[in-house]
């Protein structure tokens, strides 16, 4: 168990330019499991203001377009995907962020509500130790299940998450670093000695003038 510091970073929108989510949706040609179209308007009802919620509406999704898929085959688009999402879509100032932080001997992680069929390559590729990330479940021949395995990593999901990692991985010290530019993970960000507010929505820009959080623009 190494006692070096430790930084967690977001990934849509704080790393990347455009949410990974749709971009990998749009990616797929056609839905791969139509029926699961009659789950959507319902999910998207309970997800309204309602940030828990949010996650039926991506296992709707992931559901509707590559339910059923071999797992092998959904690793190979992951893999193109992320290839394309290095060369297109990082932000330099992530890029020399993460790049400082491993120089200074600082340990990276990676907290993510996209799953981890991308979000584990991307964040290999980027030389983070760790990913954290929302879960795909898989069957029992190895295809999509169109569900996830565990919460959907947002909000209070993703700072427990957080916790959980350092004190199984950092002796249950406290992140030195976080980053992000949502206020959905205003609470990831709160467990930081040293939280900073990346590109952020307009929520969290007023939240971190009202706490003192310093903002940077990576962009």
């Amino acid at each position: 168990m190494s006692s070096a510091p430790v930084a967690v970073f977001d990934l849509d929108g704080t790393i990347t330019r455009t949410d990974s989510f749709r971009s990998f949706i749009r990616a797929a040609a056609l839905p791969r499991h139509p029926a699961a179209l009659l789950a959507l308007p319902g999910a998207i009802l309970r997800a309204r203001g309602n940030v828990a919620a949010r996650g039926a509406v991506k296992e709707a999704v992931m559901d509707l377009v590559h339910g059923g898929r071999p797992r092998a085959r959904l690793e190979e688009m992951a893999a193109r995907f992320t290839a394309q999402l290095l060369d297109r879509l990082v932000k330099p100032g992530a890029a020399r962020a993460i790049a400082d932080h491993r120089a200074a001997g600082t340990r990276l992680l990676l907290a993510t509500a996209s799953p981890d069929l991308w979000a584990n390559p991307i964040g290999a590729a980027l030389g983070f130790e760790a990913v954290l990330a929302t879960r795909l479940a898989w069957t029992s021949d190895g295809r999509f299940a169109g569900r996830f395995d565990g919460p959907n990593l947002l909000g209070e999901a993703k700072a427990r998450a957080v916790r959980a990692w350092m004190d199984a991985e950092a002796g249950g010290a406290t992140p030195a670093h976080a980053y992000t530019d949502h206020h959905h993970d205003l609470p990831m960000l709160l467990l930081a000695a040293a939280p900073v507010a990346v590109d952020p929505t307009p929520t969290l820009a007023e939240e971190a003038a009202r706490r003192g959080i310093p903002v940077v623009r990576w962009g």
